[in-house]
């Protein structure tokens, strides 16, 4: 026996033991089925507008264009020497966590602005851009008899399924 035929009898032998081995097996052959249903929702949309009306100062506005109304929250992201706070004019805004959250629900059709002061501080440098990012978040408001409208922030509206971005600086 010559080295050739040492070597097909060894594969053979060696494809053999693989097929005889079930995870091999399920390599080559797979099935899949499943049963039962899955829920959809179908989320309201949210329209948005970014914009930079003065030096330190940048502004949000969105509005909702679903059928039903949503809540709202907005972080600001910014380098660690510039200072982002709510604008001492908004009302109805509250920190909490990381977000502000707008209190009040927004109705179809309407609209809600946030303004942000952004103070660059003693430690900006002469011709340096800072970029300062605005996230928000919308989640569609739910009514009960013992809570009336509340948000969930677990049932967030995911991005890109029913948010439209415009704009922004």
């Amino acid at each position: 026996m010559n080295n050739k035929q040492k070597l097909m009898i060894f594969v053979s032998f060696a494809l053999l033991i693989m097929l005889g081995v079930r995870s091999v097996n399920a390599y080559f052959y797979t099935y899949v089925s499943a049963e039962g249903t899955m829920p959809i929702y179908l989320y309201d949309e949210s329209e948005i507008t970014e914009s930079v009306p003065d030096v330190g100062i940048k502004s949000l506005t969105i509005q909702s264009t679903g059928e039903d109304p949503i809540f709202v929250r907005v972080k600001a992201i910014a380098p660690s020497e510039v200072t982002v706070s709510l604008n001492e004019e908004m009302t109805g805004w509250s920190l909490k966590g990381d977000y502000y959250e707008y209190a009040e629900k927004i109705d179809s059709g309407k609209d809600v602005t946030v303004i942000f002061d952004v103070d660059l501080g003693d430690s900006a440098k002469d011709g340096e851009i800072y970029n300062v990012a605005l996230v928000y978040e919308a989640t569609p408001a739910h009514y009960s008899d013992d809570k009336g409208w509340y948000c969930d922030w677990n049932d967030v509206i995911p991005p890109g399924e029913a948010i439209v971005v415009e704009g922004g600086n």
